[in-house]
């Protein structure tokens, strides 16, 4: 009881401080002057000093007593108030953060000026006057945390609601997407990350990615109910840097990582293989202090500088693993292959496919054994470049081949920033950073088979870079009104570059006629289902630059008791890309032509991938030709925000956001409008007269209408969507001050999803030639890989084609007339939270928030040319041949509608003379989130400080569709649905040596035991539900063994019957990949060498208990390994040691 008074007289007398969030990388401050009776005080003089800098402000208190400083650099201030009559009042150390208005009411006594109250207690971290959910990260636990990549967005998981759903292995600086991987609070939409309030994107992922010796203050908002923040429908991530201070600092470090402090991968111990090799060396320093030229300039209280470097060096040799065929399966010879449960495959002839009722039958080969007079020549070339066998299989692990891979990466990144107090009234900062990224490699399966590249989704070389300049000026332009402008400008180029270019697959065997037409020269890809690895490159060659460029304005007005801020935001975003595809060329070799008895029915054992690469019989083919992509897109926004302080408890956060964007364009006007479903087909009269002489029963007329648009042309303007002309985003929070321990906040506002330069359609200029690999829905297979394209490649006839373009083949494009452009909704994302927070004894925060998020108008797309499901009934009707209408009318020689027969269904479809038809931008997604979110956090004191997020949630989403021709998507649980996640973080320094509670008098015993530090960052989540496509779940099993052979009971699924309507849900929320149980921990200590030099040394302990995190099990159900799970989630445990020298 004594302590608890204590701690509320101490929280009177200081006048009570509250914080509330500011601008996005500003600091405000606030309060009200009163006398000891409550009265307000007017016409006081209220200092304000930033200690570090010098810079000072000052302002008087109007008639209800009421100050406010707004757009402050965070830091370290002192406050002193004065008015005759009274003591002087003198706040120290009062620590305004970035994105936060603090609130500091100030009681004055009676008494001399020469007099002074000083309090130096630290501010309550009470939030009473802003509904918005989020969490800030300080520089302490961004620079003492287990922080394995060293990128500080990595934190982001400090926060409730967020969700991380990209790969844990992708949280280095030199990662892009990895970061922007997360949902926030229901929201799957990009969150938009800025720094030091600038917009920091490449688009549609984070650009540049500082240093953590280079960050200040990083704030996460989950829920932004202020009008200023906008351009996203997910969360909002601020990093402000470093600036310089009056006095000199700075500081050299060096982390190491090596593979020999680390444990092994449970699969490397399972199959008795070693670890890989990895030596990892991150080194840097930043230095910052005023700016001084000797005799020419002192820059002290005026100008400042920051400055930091970090390089990393990292040398690796994994393992690339895979199953090769064997020398027998190189000879045809199939009679000793097996599955992982020892089952033998039946490998079947499609050459004696035929009819058998009212289906069709093939037959085995004789012995399991393809002659070798049926190899296709392609093929037997084309498997030369797959090494031998170098490994014993087993059962259990059909893995043959294993080689150690060596590779590289090299990484560079400076962040600069110099920061001018022009006068008392003008403030200047410059802020430039810049990274490098290059990733040298070695070949997956050899030198002796470098141009196939990495079969896997691996790269073969990569380089990536980033430069980030910012500029921002704030102007005191009166008492009550401060302006801030804002200029920033990001840079990003990146290449993939593939040991596959420039290859001339003639000499695979392949004809002349085809490889000659190819418009960019690279290794094929031969795709497999998994029987054996893949042929060929898994990623494509690739050149990418983009431009952000974002002015910004932000006005800040003071009008009595209504803090009101207003601004505007403009956008001019280009992305330029060359992106071939697969120009080479991509052949899918599955078991389709393979398998049997019956051909339309996938088993289990029947078939083989590599039965089918021998027999030359892909199931699919293309190559394509792409036009490069030149893109802009613009984008503007203008805001008014009112937090208004309507009673001293309550205050109302009122905001009315209005956004404009524009459709992408394309410099020269490569791309497509939209499909128009009505429009008759330049093809309607021959194809007409051509079907009344051959009808089918199940039709009764043909119909032959729908084309595309081209932009720029028939009266088509240049923008590819018809957006919007104005979206409204209003927002509205309170905070209501129950008692000086507890508020109550709430909130709702409206964000929408930006489309930057997505959806732009180049179909016309961009071409895919289909291989004809069947003319009977793959019964019997037609062209092969000796001769896949025998009339060579289509070129893309851009707007010339007309109506024609596509035919025969599929497209993709949003729907709209002739003339016109496909309509766009925004993505719109209504999000509302309410809750409690309270201060409990210690100065600990506690909140708990109920937070929803119901999603609308997402985009989605769907197939529109699959027969109606009222034809299901034919069965093997739907693939029999019959005289096609478009024979001579479509005169694509590539095209299976070129051919004299077609089938059935195809003349079913809506769209007969398209092969596929896929509409695009359909505004009907939906998704629904719900949550509990509690978060602890106590400042640092008495050496502790700690945090706690916890949330609890379900999420729901309609995004696609089970069936193509379903009425509305199908409901299901989301991919980024996480029921629990668990984050504790803290520091703790030792109670030993100097100042400690133990070890303080023996000088030898201070110097040894002193200094000694514990942090922890401790996960505990549950993972994503599982996903099934092809397969019919027939009851629920709770026999599910969870092992890393069978993760679940695989008897309650079944293939998916051909001809039938999908039943079970695409995700099942019951089975769900392994949780997360992982601690992370450093142990360090602080040595000072000098007054003003200190050591530090630590050990970083990442996945501490080394618990195996597995990986997704495999959910085909046709393969052998259905059930199985062959990979980790998360590494094993790793150690890294580092050492830092500050001064």
């Amino acid at each position: 009881m004594v302590r608890l008074r204590t701690l509320f007289l101490s929280f009177l007398f200081t006048g009570g401080t509250f914080s509330i969030w500011a601008q996005v990388n500003k600091s405000n401050l606030t309060g009200v002057v009163r006398d000891v009776s409550g009265a307000p005080i007017s016409n006081a003089i209220i200092k304000l000093q930033n200690t570090g800098t010098g810079a000072a402000r000052e302002e008087r208190s109007d008639p209800t007593g009421l100050y406010r400083f707004t757009l402050l650099d965070h830091g370290t201030y002192r406050l002193e108030v004065e008015h005759p009559g009274f003591k002087r009042f003198v706040r120290e150390r009062l620590q305004l953060l970035t994105g936060e208005t603090i609130t500091v009411d100030v009681p004055m006594e009676l008494g001399q000026l020469t007099e002074s109250v000083t309090i130096s207690a630290d501010a309550t971290q009470l939030r009473t006057e802003s509904a918005s959910v989020g969490t800030a990260v300080n520089r302490q636990v961004i620079n003492e945390l287990p922080l394995i990549g060293r990128n500080p967005y990595v934190f982001l998981v400090l926060s409730p609601g967020v969700q991380y759903t990209g790969s844990p292995t992708a949280i280095n600086p030199w990662d892009t997407f990895g970061p922007s991987d997360f949902s926030s609070s229901g929201s799957e939409a990009r969150t938009e990350f800025l720094l030091d309030g600038i917009p920091n994107m490449r688009l549609e992922t984070v650009a540049f990615s500082p240093s953590p010796d280079a960050v200040e203050e990083m704030r996460v908002q989950t829920n932004a109910y202020d009008a200023e923040y906008g351009h996203s429908g997910a969360a909002f991530v601020n990093v402000s840097t470093k600036a310089g201070t009056n006095n000199l600092h700075g500081s050299l470090y060096w982390f190491h990582r090596n593979d020999n402090l680390n444990a092994n991968n449970f699969f490397n111990n399972r199959n008795g293989s070693p670890k890989g090799e990895r030596k990892q060396n991150t080194y840097g320093g930043a230095v910052s202090g005023p700016v001084t030229i000797p005799g020419l300039y002192r820059g002290r209280d005026k100008t400042h500088f920051f400055f930091d470097y970090e390089g990393t060096q990292i040398r690796s040799a994994g393992f690339a693993r895979a199953i090769i065929p064997t020398a027998l399966e190189r000879q045809g010879d199939f009679s000793q292959t097996v599955d992982r449960n020892g089952r033998p495959f039946t490998i079947f002839d499609p050459a004696t496919t035929v009819p058998q009722g009212s289906g069709w039958v093939r037959s085995p080969f004789p012995a399991n054994r393809i002659p070798a007079n049926r190899f296709d020549p392609v093929a037997v070339n084309a498997i030369k470049f797959y090494p031998q066998p170098n490994r014993q299989p087993t059962v259990s692990d059909l893995q043959n081949y294993e080689r150690q891979q060596p590779s590289a990466l090299e990484w560079g990144s400076l962040t600069s920033r110099v920061d001018h107090q022009i006068s008392s009234r003008h403030n200047l900062f410059v802020r430039f950073g810049w990274n490098q990224r290059d990733d040298p490699s070695t070949p997956f399966y050899g030198d002796c088979c470098r141009a196939a590249g990495n079969p896997t989704s691996g790269q073969d070389e990569f380089e990536r870079g980033n430069e980030a300049g910012g500029v921002g000026w704030t102007w005191i332009a009166s008492p009550s009104t401060v302006v801030d402008f804002r200029f920033g400008v990001n840079r990003y180029t990146s290449a993939n570059i593939m040991y596959g270019e420039g290859f001339d697959s003639k000499s695979l065997g392949f004809p002349a006629v085809w490889v000659d037409a190819q418009v960019f020269r690279t290794f094929p890809r031969f795709e497999t289902s998994g029987d054996v690895e893949n042929l060929g490159a898994g990623r494509t060659t690739s050149r990418e630059v983009n431009n952000q460029y974002n002015p910004l304005i932000n006005v800040h007005t003071t009008l009595g008791r209504h803090a009101l801020k207003y601004g505007f935001r403009y956008q001019i975003g280009q992305a330029n890309i060359f992106s071939p595809g697969r120009s080479g060329g991509l052949f899918r070799m599955d078991r389709v032509f393979t398998q049997g008895p019956d051909p339309t029915r996938t088993t289990l054992n029947a078939g083989h991938d590599f039965a089918s690469f021998l027999l030359g019989t892909p199931s699919r083919g293309y190559t394509d030709i792409n036009a490069s992509r030149a893109l802009t897109n613009t984008y503007f926004s203008v805001y008014m925000q009112d937090d208004w302080k309507a009673t001293d408890r309550l205050t109302l956060n009122l905001g009315l956001r209005l956004e404009r964007e524009n459709a992408p364009v394309e410099r020269f006007d490569r791309g497509s409008g939209g499909f128009d479903t009505s429009i008759a087909s330049p093809l309607e009269r021959q194809a007409k007269e051509n079907y009344a002489r051959n009808r089918i029963p199940e039709l009764t007329e043909l119909n032959v209408r729908g084309g595309l648009g081209f932009l720029n042309a028939g009266g088509t303007g240049r923008a590819a969507l018809r957006m919007p002309a104005l979206i409204w985003a209003p927002r509205f929070g309170y905070a209501y001050r129950v008692s000086n321990r507890i508020a109550w906040r709430g909130g709702w506002g409206l964000f929408y999803v930006p489309n930057n330069v997505n959806n732009y359609r180049q179909d016309g200029f961009s071409l895919a030639t289909q291989m004809v690999t069947s003319l009977d829905a793959n019964l019997t297979p037609f062209h092969r890989l000796a001769n896949p394209f025998p009339n060579s490649l289509i070129n893309p006839p851009g707007a010339a084609g007309g109506l024609l373009t596509g035919t025969g083949q599929s497209l993709t494009a949003g729907v709209a007339r002739l003339g016109d452009v496909p309509g766009f909704l925004h993505g719109m994302s209504q999000q509302f939270s309410m809750g409690f927070q309270t201060i409990v004894p210690g100065d600990v925060s506690v909140e708990a928030n109920y937070v929803g998020n119901l999603n609308q108008r997402l985009s989605l797309t769907r197939r529109i040319n699959d027969y109606p499901n009222e034809f299901l009934d034919l069965k093997t009707r739907l693939n029999a041949r019959v005289n096609n209408p478009f024979f001579g009318v479509i005169t694509d020689p590539t095209s299976a509608l070129s051919q004299a027969t077609t089938t059935v269904q195809q003349l079913l479809r809506p769209f007969p003379h398209f092969i596929g038809v896929t509409q695009a931008v359909l505004p009907f997604g939906r998704a629904w989130y719900h949550s509990l979110q509690m978060q602890v956090a106590k400042r640092m004191s008495a050496g502790l400080s700690f945090g706690a997020a916890y949330t609890v949630s379900k999420f729901l989403e309609a995004t696609s569709y089970l069936n193509n021709n379903d009425a509305a998507p199908e409901r299901v649980i989301s991919d980024s649905d996480r029921p629990q996640r668990l984050v504790l973080h803290g520091i703790y320094e030792l109670p030993l040596g100097q100042g400690k509670r133990f070890l303080h008098s023996n000088p030898v015993a201070r110097a040894l035991g002193g200094g000694w530090q514990l942090n922890w960052v401790i996960t505990y989540q549950s993972m994503s539900a599982l996903s099934f496509a092809g397969a019919e779940r027939i009851r629920r099993s709770d026999n599910n063994p969870l092992s890393v052979d069978r993760w679940f009971d695989v008897t309650q699924f079944v293939p998916q019957e051909p001809f039938t309507l999908r039943r079970t849900s695409s995700r099942i929320a019951d089975l769900r990949q392994q949780g997360i149980r992982r601690w992370d921990v450093t142990l360090m200590k602080k040595t000072r060498l000098r007054e003003s030099v200190t050591m530090q040394v630590q050990a970083e302990f990442y996945n501490l208990f080394n618990t195996t995190h597995f990986g997704t099990p495999n959910t085909t159900v046709t393969n052998a390994s259905f059930g199985r799970i062959t990979g980790t989630f998360l590494g094993p445990r790793e150690i890294q040691v580092a050492m830092r020298l500050s001064f």
